[in-house]
């Protein structure tokens, strides 16, 4: 049926009722064309899910494409809520989550590795000839062909948009890249009196001076900038909207921003309401880290994905919404950043999981959990290990002696020295003497 809704319908029918001697080879021609039209649909991928449904690759959404770590080491991407692999399950060294319809690969390791990009059908539009390749962001991608080189900027194409001419660069964030000149001695916000900070727009043009002591990237319209030893923030045609007086801060995200004073750390609005009371040492995001932990007092967990704040009191961990309200009582002596919408958490030595909401949905009761994976969550409870769900109901039974997060449908499992692999009904797929 698929294949005739895409036939030619109106020029079928005017061929087969059309008065005309050859009529029967005309009748024919559409059949042809069918068939033709059916060998030619063979240049465009299909892959099939777990329902059976079967999708071309070009009618891919990058946005439902999932990065998955294969048990052997390589990268592969798939689709949501399925375990086969994409793009004839072909497999990278390495790999890494889509972004505005790319993905990063490379090959090679160590001073040897070199980066090159795939688009959302997986073909390889850029070769490996990158020696560090940053993910795409308002159409650019940071690149350095060499190492130690300078960073320029390239597009989707994979020509050079913005020529390497910087030492310090990062990617774009609503249309402004940060660059720096001068020595930059971490990737952590963080005053540098030799280094001095400004941005580019998506055409290399600097549209706000180099001359900060240091800068955050553009968040929701504006970046923390700090000049004179005082932090304050800049909107992207580099006008100051709120005055240099914090001590630290960085850019917005949900509507609220860190700042510090002094030691202390709290959210602020755009309107410099506090949102979180600034009584804090340190805070980390999910993807990176700001802050000095060098305080014996509290901590802050910023988890920018689920709109929650961890935040400690003493030796105990809680969660606050974004507008500062308790969430998650503090009870857990640990609580991780989330993980495929779940929350690693520890009440003393036991630990359990939470779900984004804060609701305790496997008991602090085991001795280690590892990571929710695939619906499955690797847990040891006493000196053995097995499987639960995510509502922690035991899947595969406590009977190994060390057991690892699921991956393409399978773990890897340990009885003593024995490797083996199993599926998520626990039947063996591979059993193997792990001494030889």
């Amino acid at each position: 049926m698929w294949l005739v809704l895409f036939c030619p319908t109106p020029i079928f029918l005017y061929l087969i009722f059309k008065p005309n001697p050859m009529k029967k080879i005309l009748f024919a021609l559409p059949f042809a064309l069918l068939f033709a039209s059916c060998g030619n649909s063979t240049d465009t991928p299909t892959k099939t899910d777990s329902t059976g449904t079967t999708e071309s690759s070009s009618n891919l959404d990058w946005k439902k494409i999932e990065l998955v770590k294969m048990l052997a080491g390589n990268y592969g991407y798939r689709l949501e809520g399925t375990e086969t692999l994409l793009f004839d399950k072909k497999e990278f060294e390495h790999g890494r989550p889509f972004a505005e319809g790319f993905a990063i690969v490379s090959k090679g390791s160590g001073d040897d590795e070199k980066f090159g990009f795939i688009d959302a059908t997986g073909k390889q539009v850029m070769d490996y000839k990158f020696k560090e390749l940053k993910d795409f962001s308002n159409g650019l991608a940071l690149a350095q062909e060499n190492k130690d080189g300078l960073w320029g900027f390239i597009n989707t194409k994979g020509e050079w948009a913005i020529k390497p001419m910087y030492k310090n660069a990062w990617p774009f964030a609503n249309g402004r890249a940060r660059i720096a000149e001068g020595e930059v001695m971490s990737k952590y916000m963080k005053q540098f009196e030799d280094a001095k900070y400004g941005f580019i727009n998506t055409k290399g043009d600097t549209v706000i001076a180099i001359n900060y002591n240091d800068a955050s990237d553009f968040g929701e319209g504006w970046a923390a900038v700090a000049k004179n030893g005082k932090y304050g923030f800049v909107d992207t045609t580099g006008k100051e909207v709120i005055a240099f007086k914090y001590d630290q801060a960085d850019k917005f995200v949900h509507g609220i921003a860190p700042v510090f004073k002094g030691s202390k750390c709290g959210f602020i609005d755009k309107t410099e309401k506090v949102i979180v009371p600034i009584q804090y040492s340190s805070y980390k995001y999910v993807y990176h880290y700001i802050g000095f932990n060098i305080f014996d007092e509290d901590n802050i967990e910023y988890d920018v994905d689920g709109k929650l704040i961890i935040v400690s009191k003493g030796e105990k961990w809680g969660m606050v919404d974004l507008t500062g309200k308790t969430v998650v009582d503090f009870l857990y002596s640990e609580l991780s950043l989330p993980e495929e919408g779940y929350i690693n958490c520890k009440k003393g030595d036991n630990a359990g999981l939470l779900d984004l909401t804060g609701k305790e949905i496997i008991p602090c009761e085991y001795v280690e959990l590892g990571k929710l994976s695939e619906g499955l969550i690797s847990a040891k409870k006493g000196e053995k290990w097995g499987f639960l769900d995510a509502a922690g109901k035991m899947v595969i039974d406590f009977k190994y002696d060390r057991a690892y997060d699921f991956s393409s449908g399978e773990a890897s499992v340990y009885e003593g020295d024995v490797y083996i692999k199993v599926d998520k009904t626990g039947k063996e797929t591979y059993r193997a003497d792990a001494t030889k």
